[in-house]
């Protein structure tokens, strides 16, 4: 079912406590929230460390420039690799899972995300996977035959003299 629901981008399920739960493909909208919030989180990080002391007054405003740097530069962009690093951290994953769940399920929260994390962490890594194949992994699909039908008559074929 999961190569059947993938194809016609209906998604995947995942059964939990009874019930069963659907997770939406990415869409546009679903990585443009993802990224947005991927986004926020860096600035807010930037935000505490300088807070925490972490970091000085000029190391913040370098660090704040070259994060808006690579937003602008598409760097924060879902195909990119500091995506796909932030899906491997819990609480951006966490996030991940509640954006795929909202468009069939409106009443999850963060924290049923947070219960269903716990139970089926594994289970629910190989879900999204399932529901997002990377398309330079899937199967090729190959186009048919290159010559014409038999009703379709081809051009003849000459070469110059």
């Amino acid at each position: 079912m999961g190569d059947i629901s993938r194809a016609l981008g209906l998604g995947s399920t995942l059964d939990h406590n009874g019930k069963t739960y659907t997770l939406s493909p990415w869409t546009y909208k679903l990585q443009g929230e993802f990224e947005r919030y991927i986004q926020a989180a860096a600035l807010k990080d930037l935000k505490d460390l300088l807070a925490a002391g972490a970091l000085t007054p000029a190391e913040y405003d370098s660090d704040r420039r070259e994060l808006r740097d690579k937003i602008l530069s598409g760097e924060l962009s879902f195909g990119g690799e500091y995506i796909a690093k932030s899906i491997s951290q819990l609480r951006h994953f966490r996030k991940l899972v509640l954006l795929m769940l909202l468009p069939t399920h409106p009443e999850v929260n963060e924290e049923f995300v947070q219960e269903i994390i716990s139970a089926r962490l594994e289970e629910l890594y190989d879900k999204v996977a399932e529901t997002n194949q990377d398309p330079t992994t899937a199967p090729v699909i190959t186009p048919g035959p290159t010559s014409p039908p038999p009703s379709v008559e081809s051009p003849p074929t000459s070469t110059p003299s």
